[in-house]
């Protein structure tokens, strides 16, 4: 498997010609977890006749697919099917506690399930190779715990300052 790093930067751009263009994404549709929770996802065809291959789009911490509009476009015309879900406690799929506004979850390992079952159920129905993965975040958490879990399943993927550690004082280090 390749592995393609990016730590800055931005992955694509729309050009606009200095001209305001508005995004809107296709109707989204939702799954639920094995534990009643309900998660919106999204799906965006590129035209058959453009289809190179099948993006795997997962955002980081306190985002949501809207903001990747524009990126979702650009991939789309670039001959590319995107797909994309809102995690938990983001964007518009349920949250875990009744404040909106307080991000939560019980471990990391419920994201990978998560991530696991859109997968198996939504992007491997009509999965056109190869699938790269692009991650943002704590989305690029995630696709690194998930490739290591599912060798082969992604055949590249596109890291944007993955979340591999979290800073905490050197006091409270074990």
């Amino acid at each position: 498997m390749k592995l393609i790093f990016l730590f800055s930067g931005l992955l694509f751009m729309v050009q606009t010609n200095g001209i305001a263009k508005e995004h809107t994404l296709s109707p989204y549709d939702v799954m639920s977890t094995p534990d009643q929770q309900s998660l919106r996802y999204g799906i965006w065809y590129s035209p058959k006749e453009k289809q190179k291959g099948s993006i795997l789009l997962l955002n980081g911490r306190r985002e949501f697919m809207e903001k990747y509009s524009e990126t979702i476009e650009e991939l789309n015309n670039e001959g590319f099917n995107v797909y994309s879900f809102d995690w938990r406690g983001q964007g518009l799929s349920n949250r875990m506690l009744a404040n909106r506004h307080k991000g939560f979850i019980d471990d990391y390992d419920v994201y990978l399930s998560d991530l696991d079952m859109f997968v198996t159920k939504i992007v491997n129905s009509e999965l056109v190779h190869p699938l790269i993965i692009i991650a943002h975040s704590m989305g690029g958490h995630i696709a690194l715990r998930f490739m290591h879990d599912h060798p082969g399943v992604a055949d590249m993927a596109v890291l944007t300052s993955p979340m591999i550690d979290i800073f905490r004082s050197s006091l409270s280090r074990g």
